[in-house]
């Protein structure tokens, strides 16, 4: 049975000083206004809120089966007050209009944030909350890590996979390269634009392990998307073969056509049938080349 929380030797949260700084660990009773104050104010850099976990969380306050202060993880607030974890509950609280009590760790330092939740609950994306294209940033991150060990499409897990990255190297790759992602995201973006299909990071991906120059890379961008080429390798042509098939492309195979449009492009001629198989080779050789080539630096 679950816990009441009248059950918890508590203070009132408003009690709690959670704007000084200074490390604590106590047990509050946070009322529903509490927790909206809270979400209000102090939850400006927190990831993005999944509704269905929220409302799963509140039918289980509304029907008392949610156990308060049960050992899982406290509500955390870092310098400034900054709600650093804890938001889904209190989220939750708010919708089910009940009163609780959590564990309340104050004075968390930021490198725990970004840390947080790493297994399996917090995104890439929501460790660069805040920069710009977070988002598609964190995929393309995401992409090349995988790819850079061979792999056309990031896995979690499948019989035979070895040397899967983990997390911690993904945001590491982003973070060191985050402006250059940047700029491929945006490329990524312009092609995606023209189509309507497929993923950012995809077409992104694709350019990046060409391992074109910046100037060939922007001058095929360019030409791709306002169609300045005389080759017709333009979105009326390319992309439009494939996507218009009555299948769905997984993401690698958008990349295998954005090379062959490239290819196309560069030597001035077009592309008349775009086969699938056809699509995937010409993925699967630019991943292993891009695959030899870092395994060469690592090296």
């Amino acid at each position: 049975m679950a816990r009441d929380y009248r059950q918890i030797a508590a203070v009132p949260f408003d009690t709690v000083d959670i704007m000084s700084g200074a490390k604590h660990l106590v047990s509050a009773v946070v009322t529903p206004l509490d927790a909206e104050r809270l979400l209000r104010a102090h939850n400006s850099e927190n990831r993005r809120i999944n509704q269905n976990t929220v409302h799963r969380y509140a039918a289980m306050m509304k029907n008392g089966e949610w156990d308060w202060c049960d050992g899982d993880e406290a509500i955390k607030f870092g310098q400034g007050g900054v709600l650093r974890n804890g938001q889904h509950r209190l989220s939750a609280q708010v919708i089910a209009n009940v009163t609780g009590a959590y564990d309340i760790r104050t004075g968390v330092p930021t490198e725990s944030y970004k840390v947080m939740d790493s297994g399996m609950k917090r995104v890439i994306a929501d460790y660069f909350q805040g920069r710009d294209n977070a988002v598609n940033v964190s995929a393309l991150a995401n992409r090349l890590v995988f790819a850079a060990r061979g792999y056309i499409e990031p896995v979690n897990s499948f019989k035979g996979a070895m040397d899967i990255p983990s997390r911690d190297e993904v945001i590491a790759f982003a973070e060191d390269n985050y402006d250059e992602l940047l700029q491929y995201a945006r490329y990524g973006t312009r092609i995606r634009d023209q189509h309507g299909k497929g993923g950012v990071a995809a077409y992104a991906t694709a350019l990046y392990i060409s391992m074109l120059s910046a100037d060939e890379v922007d001058d095929f961008v360019r030409a791709y998307v306002e169609g300045e080429d005389c080759s017709g390798i333009t979105k009326q042509t390319v992309l439009k073969k494939l996507v218009d098939k009555n299948f769905k492309p997984r993401p690698h195979w958008y990349g295998g056509v954005t090379l062959m449009a490239y290819r196309a492009w560069h030597d001035g001629r077009g592309v008349k049938v775009l086969r699938e198989p056809d699509v995937v080779a010409e993925y699967k050789r630019a991943v292993d080349e891009y695959h030899r080539l870092c395994s060469m630096e690592v090296v």
